[in-house]
């Protein structure tokens, strides 16, 4: 069995599948800005008494690293990390984008996984369409192209994974077209553009949460190799990723 946590989000969730996350098994979700941050683990006793399952059933723990809030993501991650020690149970974390892409990516369109940066506007990552893998550094897109557009552009993880950053009016001269624009910052994006957007753009409201199945999935496969030393694994925080890449490099 495995358990989910995902607190990339204003909202927190947690969720129960099966060892190789075949089936979802129940889910629970707890709006954060009410309290619900505290609730996860009684979410998780709720499920096992529903389902008549036992704690001990467990094999793996994944939580979903973000992008997200710094306050969100530790949420996430110091459960995880006192039931993977408390049990010996190996724990993986998951970005978010990759279940996005496994959820809604099509061979007709690119996709951009959209986050709310803030004040600094609307970050994304990119799949281009056709490739499996997410824009890296050392992708056919040159850095300096990067960093002549007026972009801030960071690296995420050992894949280092192209995280862009541009005010929301920019995007859309920003991203291949077609694209499809999926995550919690669609709805920031459609707020601050003060116009129409492209007939080219395909919005996905709604969609601010990768589906738990996906994530479990993805984190299943990652388990079957061993999972990782939760103690090394880095959350993504959205709001503190401050060194940007260098121009020119990859």
């Amino acid at each position: 069995m495995l358990i989910l946590f995902d607190t990339s989000t204003t909202t927190g969730v947690v969720a129960l599948s099966d060892a190789d996350a075949q089936s979802v098994i129940g889910e629970r979700q707890y709006p954060r800005a009410e309290g619900g941050s505290s609730l996860l683990l009684t979410g998780i006793e709720e499920l096992l008494a529903v389902n008549g399952l036992d704690i001990d059933a467990m094999t793996g723990i994944v939580v979903n690293k973000g992008p997200g809030s710094y306050t969100g993501l530790r949420v996430g991650y110091a459960l995880a990390q006192g039931l993977s020690e408390a049990r010996e149970i190996p724990v993986v974390g998951i970005p978010s984008f990759q279940a996005f892409a496994s959820q809604h990516r099509v061979n007709t369109s690119s996709l951009a996984i959209c986050y709310d940066a803030r004040r600094r506007g609307i970050a994304w990552v990119t799949y281009i369409q056709g490739d499996e893998d997410p824009l890296c550094a050392g992708s056919p897109i040159r850095r300096s192209s990067l960093a002549s557009s007026g972009r801030e552009v960071l690296e995420l993880g050992e894949d280092r994974v192209l995280l862009q950053f541009a005010p929301p009016a920019a995007l859309p001269g920003l991203v291949p077209r077609p694209c499809r624009l999926v995550g919690p910052g669609v709805e920031v994006f459609i707020d601050r553009l003060g116009d129409l957007p492209p007939e080219d753009l395909e919005l996905i409201i709604g969609s601010d949460r990768p589906a738990v199945g996906h994530l479990l999935r993805l984190g299943a496969k990652s388990l079957m190799v061993g999972g990782e030393d939760h103690i090394r694994v880095t959350p993504y925080y959205l709001g503190t990723i401050e060194a940007p890449a260098t121009p020119g490099k990859g």
